[in-house]
């Protein structure tokens, strides 16, 4: 089985307009979504939630929304069962959710869900939400009868607001500051490393992919999988933000890496200022995986049990 996990940043949640609500919503059904994380999902709670329960009935989906942050998961039940909520603390604007694969089994080791909105016009607050951001990926659970202490991977998917590292093979460039005639935006998106001289910001990306620690799953389609389309703009060229861009990105803990098996954007324009990204896993790898981090700590002496 391939797993779809879809990223959705629905600009404003259609701004109200039921035409655009329901579009959307019609091209997320054709994604076929069994993990959907959102941002932007805004007034999902007025009417008594009518928005998330209307996106429950479309597509099949359990919603666990985070108001306050206008994200939420969303999860396919017959593939994944919700074990707990996932604190995002206070200054990352994100909902999580520690979720755990049926076809693993009961006692399989569980991972974390998330989907995260990095502040949109402050460079040294992303840096600090993205530090935040590797929290999820430091959760440990006591997994089987032997209560083994397992570290958690993570998948998470945001609107970074920020660009990648350059350097991979045919992704898309960075924008020149030249390229951003808006002169507030620049400041949003790059930094003054010296009088008149600006740095785009891609501090978010490498704080997140430093030490090994997380992959940009987009990055690893493309050089490892062959898939030079994951590299495409999840953003459209705008006269004020400048050229198309890749804002929108999954990261996944590197172990996970072995059951992604293709990553896609659908573009969608006409309903958003943000495209869709999907990341596609095998669900029979995802297991392997999953069993195996069990099976290396418990032959990882600093994870052993201690002693009653």
């Amino acid at each position: 089985m391939i797993i779809n996990a879809v990223n959705c940043n629905f600009e404003l949640n259609g701004r109200g307009v039921r035409a655009v609500f329901d579009a959307m919503h019609d091209e997320l059904a054709k994604a076929r979504p069994h993990l959907l994380v959102r941002q932007e999902d805004v007034d999902g709670e007025a009417k008594g939630g009518t928005l998330w329960d209307e996106a429950d009935e479309r597509l099949g989906l359990r919603v666990y929304p985070n108001p306050k942050t206008w994200t939420s998961v969303a999860i396919d039940k017959s593939v994944f069962r919700s074990v707990r909520g996932h604190d995002t603390g206070d200054y990352l604007p994100a909902s999580a959710r520690v979720l755990q694969l049926r076809q693993a089994g009961p006692d399989s080791l569980p991972f974390v869900a998330s989907s995260a909105h990095l502040a949109y016009a402050n460079p040294p607050l992303r840096e600090i939400q993205a530090y935040e951001m590797t929290r999820l990926a430091d959760k440990v659970m006591p997994i089987g009868q032997d209560q083994t202490p397992v570290k958690l991977p993570l998948l998470a998917a945001m609107d970074s607001n920020s660009f990648p590292e350059p350097g991979t093979p045919g992704d898309v460039a960075l924008p020149t500051a030249q390229q951003i005639t808006d002169k507030t935006h620049l400041i949003h998106r790059a930094r003054e490393v010296e009088p008149g001289v600006w740095e785009m910001d891609t501090r978010p990306d490498r704080i997140l992919r430093s030490n090994n620690l997380l992959e940009d799953a987009a990055r690893y389609a493309a050089t490892v999988l062959g898939q030079t389309d994951a590299l495409a703009p999840t953003t459209y060229a705008t006269t004020t933000h400048g050229p198309a861009a890749r804002v929108d990105r999954w990261y996944l803990s590197r172990q996970l890496l072995p059951a992604v098996v293709f990553v896609k954007v659908i573009p969608v324009r006409k309903f958003s200022d943000h495209h869709i990204v999907v990341v596609g896993l095998d669900s029979d790898r995802l297991t392997e995986v999953l069993h195996g981090l069990v099976v290396q700590a418990k032959n990882n002496p600093l994870y052993a049990p201690v002693p009653a």
